[in-house]
């Protein structure tokens, strides 16, 4: 079939499209599949406590997607929310707590009477961007932890195709 591993006869190199929509360059040496740069979403590191905001992403980071926000559930009703965001993980202890963002910006929301609140983060659709990496975390006031604050895990977004 087409899409096998043997090499292609003839010096010139040509492209087809594979069974996966990827793009299949072959050559006299044999073919190459270019797969898009994924796009996800992953949690890291340890909660503060049990009663720490889960921070979540609305849906994998894209490029383009004007609709990608930064969730925190489980967060105190109608409690001060604090989003830290920057380009490197971190992990220090503050508080008690693991701080596992290097800041670089910090937003704050106030979240509704069932502990939710979204932040929108549209996504450009630059591709100089795709596989960029950023990091996230939640933090809240919270009278049932040791020094009233507690943070969430972190969260690494990879942006993607």
């Amino acid at each position: 079939d087409q899409f096998s591993a043997h090499p292609v006869p003839g010096n010139q190199p040509s492209a087809a499209t594979g069974p996966n929509g990827a793009l299949v360059v072959m050559d006299l040496y044999g073919a190459v599949e270019l797969l898009p740069e994924p796009s996800s979403a992953e949690s890291y590191g340890m909660a503060c406590t049990a009663s720490a905001p889960h921070l979540l992403a609305s849906e994998l980071p894209d490029l383009g997607q004007s609709s990608f926000a930064l969730e925190v559930t489980q967060a105190t009703a109608n409690g001060l929310i604090a989003i830290g965001a920057g380009h490197q993980s971190l992990n220090v202890s503050v508080f008690g707590c693991d701080l596992l963002v290097a800041s670089i910006t910090t937003s704050l929301l106030v979240a509704d009477s069932q502990g939710y609140v979204a932040a929108p983060l549209p996504l450009p659709l630059n591709t100089a961007l795709l596989g960029s990496e950023y990091f996230f975390q939640a933090a809240m006031l919270d009278g049932t932890a040791p020094n009233g604050l507690t943070f969430s895990r972190g969260l690494k977004i990879t942006l993607g195709e």
